[in-house]
């Protein structure tokens, strides 16, 4: 049970680091080439973090 566990948090800890990557990207992106668009993209993402655990597989 406990390596079930291990296995689950190895993956939630992988899925943080690339949606702190995708974040960081994002925002770098809209600071070097700001636009209405890239900016919403931003706010979007920074607005509705995932709910479930669904959600975030899903990204």
């Amino acid at each position: 049970m406990a390596k079930l566990f291990e296995g689950m948090e190895r993956r939630v800890l992988l899925k943080l680091d690339q949606i702190h990557a995708d974040i960081k990207a994002a925002i770098q992106q809209t600071v070097n080439q700001p636009s209405t668009s890239a900016a919403a993209d931003v706010t979007e993402v920074l607005a509705e973090p995932c709910g479930t655990v669904e959600e975030l597989e899903e990204l």
